[in-house]
């Protein structure tokens, strides 16, 4: 339970306070506006560029930021407020408030997916 809880929490800040390169620190090195507990040395993450706002049609309401990929970092080393993470690779230039993300892991086909995906099979041959 503290675990999951613990992942909510950090999945939940990571949405609304996205790490952000802070400052660059010559071609090949970012400083992070995260330090402390929350990274470690080795972790890697995804850069985005901010792009423009994005905007619901129907409502006008804020979706948030176009995000655009362009490259990753890894964690070299972690001071209490602030962390500095060496470009791994980039195709443009890094630009100050990129936004960090954790890359995220393919999806692989469940149980129930898979499941559910054969009883559908199984209902599609009856009606052939």
């Amino acid at each position: 339970a503290d675990a999951l809880g613990g992942a909510i929490a950090e999945r939940t800040l990571e949405t609304i306070y996205p790490f952000k390169v802070a400052a660059l620190n010559g071609a090949d090195e970012v400083i992070l506006n995260r330090g402390g507990e929350v990274l470690s040395v080795g972790d890697h993450f995804d850069l985005f560029n901010p792009g423009d706002e994005i905007k619901d049609p129907s409502t006008g309401e804020s979706l948030g930021m176009a995000e655009r990929k362009i490259g990753s970092v890894e964690v070299v080393r972690v001071l209490p407020k602030v962390s500095y993470a060496r470009v791994v690779e980039r195709t443009e230039p890094v630009q100050v408030e990129a936004l960090c993300r954790k890359p995220q892991a393919p999806k692989t086909e469940t149980k129930a997916n898979n499941s559910s995906r054969n009883i559908q099979n199984e209902i599609n041959d009856l009606f052939k």
